[in-house]
């Protein structure tokens, strides 16, 4: 789905854009008054086959090792490694996936939206 917002002025609102990563979202030459999050965005189920998950994946734990990894975005390449194989979501997979091919992904989706 795109969205595309041209010379537009958005005044006194929570959230200017929820919903999923999978959007094409374009934003030009637009004022912002009042915003309190420009985007609060989150991981759907069709989300799940481009990060390499089952599709059974609980969306929360995908959600939470993403905010997690946004919250520790200046942390050592390392150390976000180390936060994705201590997440529920890790001990969920079962340590099936690999953290060389899982982490990258994740770390990416995290950096998307910072």
């Amino acid at each position: 789905m795109s969205i595309n917002f041209d010379e537009c002025n958005i005044k006194d609102v929570d959230t200017f854009y929820k919903g999923p990563t999978n959007i094409d979202l374009s934003v030009k030459r637009t004022n912002f008054d009042g915003v309190g999050k420009v985007m609060d965005v989150y991981v759907s189920a069709v989300d799940l086959p481009a990060l390499g998950l089952p599709a059974d994946t609980p969306i929360d734990l995908v959600q939470e090792v993403i905010a997690t990894l946004q919250a520790a975005s200046s942390q050592p390449l390392a150390e976000q490694k180390r936060l994705i194989e201590s997440s529920r979501l890790w001990t969920w997979l079962g340590n099936a996936a690999s953290v060389a091919t899982l982490g990258p992904l994740l770390m990416e989706v995290a950096k998307k939206f910072l």
